[in-house]
Parts: C-alpha cells; structure tokens; sequence
C-alpha cells in the first residue's frame, strides 16, 4: 500500500479498486463476493462491506442480492463510478480538425463524454501512423482512424483492440478524394506525386492511383504549395478539407481515375475508433455508453451546419 493509499484508509482504497472492476462488468452480470474481493485486496470482510456500501451510499452502482446465486449489478452510474474508481480523463487523439467531417467527429465525442460526466481531452496529429505510434506510446486511449487503416493496425499490434466501428459516420465526404494537380502535369518525364507516409490512408490511395509515379515524400498540409512551386506534379487531396488552396492556372482538381483507387475511397469513408487493451475502463465505457447511431447524426448536423462545432 502506498502512501497515498495509507492516507485514504482501506475501505477506501478497497472501493478504488472495486469500482475499477465493476466499470468492466456489464449491468445483469454477477459481482464477486465478499469473500473473493477480502482475498484479493487482503483485508477483512467488513472492510469490503464498507468499500461496498460507500459505492451503493454515492450512487455509483445499484446491486442485488439473490440468496445462493450471489450478488448482481443492477445499475451503474458512470460518472460517479469513473469518479469513485479515481481514473484519469479519457484521451483521444484525432486527425486534425480541417474538414466538416472531423470537426463532427471531434464534436460528437466531446459532447458524448461530457453528457456522461467523464472527463475527457482531445489532441490533434495528422497522420493515422503518427496518431497509431501515440497509442503504442500510452499517449492516448483512444484514437481515430479510417476503417481500414483500423484494420491493418490491429493485424499489426496484438495489444490494439477495436472500441467501436461507426458506419454512422463519415472519414471522408464520398467522393471528396481527388487528385490535385498542375494543369500540365503530363509535359514532362515520369510523374512526380507527392505522398504523406504518415498516413496509411494517403500513401495507400497514393499507390492505388499512381501505380507507376515516383513518389517524393511531402507533408499533406504542405501539398498545395509544393504543386504551386514545381516540387511534385500531383497527389492526392481532400476536397473538403481548409487549407490553403487557391486554384488558378497553375491547379486542377480531377477525380480518382483508377478502380483499385475509387474501391479503396470508398471503404476509406468509415471509421474506427481504435484503443488499447489494459486501459482501465475505456473499453467498457465505449461498449456500455457510446452509441454509434449518436455520434453519426451530431456529425451530420455539423456537416450541415445544423449544429456549430463544440470540440
């Protein structure tokens, strides 16, 4: 027992720790008895009685009794049990907040959390393979991803676990992935595209529509002006992200020419959102209270504009 733990007594670290298990349990399951948690925590069964009743007293959980079959969780509180459990904020990290479609993304996650009482902090990294490292790193619990960028981080990381899919919600606007390009892309030599490495999902759209270009590496954001000073002749772009693009002579924006590339953009559109497993209740709280559905129409309406983005 630490010396924090000294100071808040047993009954009250006791509670900590039951609170953090019952966070995973489901609402109808069996809660362990008193003499499995007496075992566990190594102390009496009067100090559990107390963790438990403090729990019952604060309104973090409802259980029941049933003679020979145990005791069962009838109800929780999830901000009160996230507090009892003394559980830091939720992270998230997302793409960076550039389009309609991130920006509901971003907003119906932090209206969800804050509607459950759980604290929770949003940062932003563009980059599905900068947001995937950030992850392994234990920077953050949860994070953002394409479909298949999801899929293959998974396959590739035994520790990630998928938290939600959302075929509610949009990653890209269908059809909103095009080509970039200058007017006069085709006057010389081998084509030169630019490519985002830290994307999965730009360099894999990359190598779908240019199977034969050279690919010169270049920061998405910074794609626009490397197409306007000469650096590379195209890539692959977000029509409904802002940034700085202007068209005028020099660009043009033409639509994915390849099937292999408009297959890939269409499964591209859903999205994941992808945790790490051993975070402390974060698995649950998606499971338990995060509703797909929910978080679809709070992006729609900041699509729409039905809605002003809260993030």
């Amino acid at each position: 027992m630490g010396m924090d733990d000294a100071l808040l007594g047993k009954a009250a670290v006791v509670a900590r720790e039951v609170a953090r298990g019952l966070i995973m349990l489901r609402v109808g399951e069996r809660i362990p008895g008193t003499a499995e948690y007496a075992q566990a925590h190594d102390v009496g069964f009067g100090t559990v009685q107390k963790a438990l009743a403090s729990l019952v007293y604060n309104g973090a959980i409802k259980i029941s009794s049933q003679a020979s079959r145990g005791t069962f969780l009838v109800a929780k509180n999830a901000s009160v049990l996230w507090r009892a459990a003394h559980l830091p904020a939720v992270t998230g990290m997302l793409p960076l907040p550039s389009s309609p479609e991130h920006e509901g993304l971003a907003s119906a996650l932090t209206i969800t959390f804050e509607e459950l009482g759980i604290p929770f902090t949003l940062s932003y990294t563009q980059g599905a393979r900068q947001r995937i490292r950030a992850l392994l790193e234990r920077r953050c619990d949860v994070i953002v991803l394409s479909a298949d960028a999801a899929t293959a981080a998974s396959a590739e990381n035994a520790d990630f676990v998928p938290l939600l899919d959302l075929p509610d919600c949009q990653y890209y606007k269908p059809g909103a992935l095009i080509v970039l390009m200058t007017a006069d892309a085709a006057r010389h030599g081998p084509l030169r595209v630019g490519v985002d490495r830290s994307s999965y999902d730009h360099e894999m759209l990359t190598r779908h529509e240019f199977p034969d270009a050279l690919l010169i590496p270049v920061h998405y954001t910074h794609i626009p002006q490397s197409i306007a000073r000469g650096v590379i002749d195209a890539a692959i772009w977000n029509e409904t992200a802002r940034g700085p693009l202007t068209l005028g002579a020099a660009l043009c924006l033409r639509p994915l020419a390849h099937q292999p590339a408009r297959d890939l953009a269409a499964r591209l559109g859903s999205v994941t959102l992808l945790g790490r497993r051993g975070s402390v209740g974060v698995a649950a709280l998606f499971r338990d209270y995060v509703d797909g559905a929910t978080l679809g129409q709070i992006q729609r309406e900041v699509i729409d504009g039905a809605r002003i983005p809260s993030y």
